[in-house]
C-alpha cells in the first residue's frame, strides 16, 4: 500500500468541498436531539457543504422522527440516515465512513455539544493543510450544566479519560494516545483505508488502536485547542469505575505479562479492591483525591483485562 506521506491531496481547489459529520447514536434521543440542535448552529465556510450521517446502532424508530425535526438548509446538504443491527461503536462509525464520498470526515459522538465556531476550526484547518496524513483533534470539555463530580473532572485533567490537560500549548500530538473519536476530523482516503477495528464491541480502545495504526502511516494529529465541544454525559463513581472495567476488556493486544498478573493477584486477593471500590462509591463524586483515583482506575483497568470474557457478556456502554 502507498505510504500515506506520498499521497496527493485529496481536497479539490478552487471548489466547493464536502465534508460528512459520522454520529453513532444507540438508543440516546435525547441526546442526539440536543447534538444536532448544536450542529444546526455552527457556522460553516463559504467554500464548504457539509452533511450529517447519524449511524442507528441498533436503536428504536425513534431515531429517524428525531432527525426528521431539524430542517438542513443552505450548504447543509440533507442527512443520511443509515438503520444497522447493534454492531458496536466501530462497526457503526465504519458503516457511515464506507458510505461516505466527502473529502473530509469528521468524527463525533452523539453527546458531544460542538461550540458555534468548532466546525469551522476544522474546516479551516483542512484548508491550510492539505497532505493527505494531516489530521485535527478538537477539545472536548464537561458541560458545566450537568455539574461534573472531582472524579469526572479528574478524569479529564491528568486522568485515564481524555487528558488534554497534556496538550496545553502543543501544536501536534502522539495518535498512538491522543486519537480521541468523540471530536476528530480526517481526510476520508486515510481514513477509508485504515477503518476501526470491529473486535472492539463495547467502548474502549478502538480509537487509540487506530491512531496507532495510523501513526505507522505517517497521520500527523494536530491540536484545534479552540474547537471545543461540551460532553454531555454524566458519570456516577460507580460507572466510571465500571466504563474503566470495559475499557480494560477491550485492550485485547494489552502486555499481560507475569509482573502485572502478580500485581494485579495482589490488588485482587488482599481485598485491597474490595476496599477500594467501596471508597470510591462512596466518597468519588464527593471529595477530590487524586492519588486515590489514580490507583483505582488503575485498578479496574486491570479488572477488566484479566476478566474480559465474563465482563463483556454482561457490558452495558
Amino acid at each position: 500500500m502507498e505510504s500515506v506521506n506520498n499521497q496527493s491531496s485529496p481536497l479539490r481547489k478552487g471548489s466547493i468541498k464536502t465534508c460528512d459529520i459520522i454520529l453513532p447514536t444507540y438508543k440516546r434521543p435525547y441526546a442526539l436531539q440536543e447534538a444536532l440542535r448544536a450542529l444546526q448552529g455552527q457556522r460553516i465556510p463559504s467554500s464548504w457543504q457539509v452533511r450529517i450521517v447519524v449511524c442507528d446502532d441498533g436503536s428504536s424508530s425513534a431515531t429517524q422522527g428525531v432527525v426528521d425535526a431539524f430542517f438542513w438548509t443552505g450548504q447543509w446538504m440533507p442527512p443520511l440516515i443509515l438503520p444497522l443491527a447493534h454492531l458496536g461503536r466501530s462497526g457503526a462509525r465504519n458503516a457511515g465512513i464506507k458510505c461516505s464520498q466527502a473529502d473530509i470526515i469528521l468524527l463525533l459522538a452523539d453527546d458531544i455539544l460542538l461550540r458555534s465556531h468548532a466546525l469551522a476550526l476544522h474546516l479551516e484547518f483542512h484548508d491550510q493543510h492539505q497532505g493527505a496524513q494531516d489530521v485535527a483533534l478538537g477539545y472536548v470539555l464537561w458541560d458545566p450544566r450537568i455539574r461534573p463530580t472531582p472524579f469526572m473532572e479528574w478524569m479529564t485533567h491528568g486522568g485515564q479519560q481524555n487528558n488534554y490537560d497534556a496538550l496545553l500549548g502543543a501544536k501536534t500530538c502522539d495518535p498512538d494516545s491522543f486519537f480521541y473519536g468523540s471530536h476528530l476530523s480526517i481526510k476520508r482516503p486515510l481514513i477509508q483505508e485504515n477503518l476501526f477495528s470491529e473486535k472492539f464491541t463495547a467502548y474502549g480502545w478502538e480509537d487509540l488502536e487506530l491512531g496507532s495504526r495510523l501513526k505507522e502511516r505517517g497521520a500527523q494529529l494536530h491540536v484545534l485547542h479552540n474547537a471545543i465541544g461540551l460532553h454531555q454525559h454524566f458519570y456516577s463513581a460507580k460507572e466510571l469505575l465500571w466504563r474503566q472495567q470495559i475499557i480494560g476488556a477491550q485492550k485485547y493486544r494489552v502486555n499481560t505479562n507475569s509482573i502485572r498478573k502478580l500485581k494485579h493477584s495482589l490488588y485482587w486477593y488482599s481485598g485491597a479492591r474490595l476496599c477500594s471500590v467501596y471508597i470510591m462509591k462512596k466518597m468519588g463524586n464527593k471529595v477530590n483525591i487524586p492519588r486515590i483515583f489514580q490507583i483505582i482506575i488503575a485498578g479496574e483497568f486491570w479488572y477488566g483485562v484479566f476478566h474480559s470474557p465474563g465482563l463483556l457478556k454482561r457490558k452495558t456502554l
